[in-house]
């Protein structure tokens, strides 16, 4: 866990070090894939961590109550309803955080 962290946070830092902003993005998931992250990966140990130690914006759909609820038909790809109003939103967070 260790050396991925530290290697996402290397990376993040060069980025911005050249004047990019770092925006990590957990789109939505289901069925097998939302099961198998929660006791494989649990979040406080990977997302959050990551999130942390990167001191970046990170978007969970887990956090929005625009996209909490959105379930994609295949685990993890979203409908076309979906995918529209999720995009929607991204790019709003995104103009909200001043990232765009």
């Amino acid at each position: 866990v260790d050396v991925i962290i530290n290697h996402y946070v290397s990376l993040a830092h060069k980025f911005e070090a050249r004047g990019g902003k770092v925006v990590f993005i957990r789109p939505p998931v289901s069925e097998w894939y939302l099961t198998e992250e929660a006791e494989h990966f649990p979040r406080e140990k990977y997302w959050d961590r990551l999130i942390d130690e990167c001191n970046c914006l990170g978007y969970s759909y887990e956090d929005f109550k625009e996209t909490k609820d959105m379930i994609p038909p295949e685990w993890s790809h979203l409908n076309r309803k979906d995918s529209d109003e999720y995009t929607k939103f991204l790019v709003n967070q995104l103009s909200k955080d001043k990232i765009l």
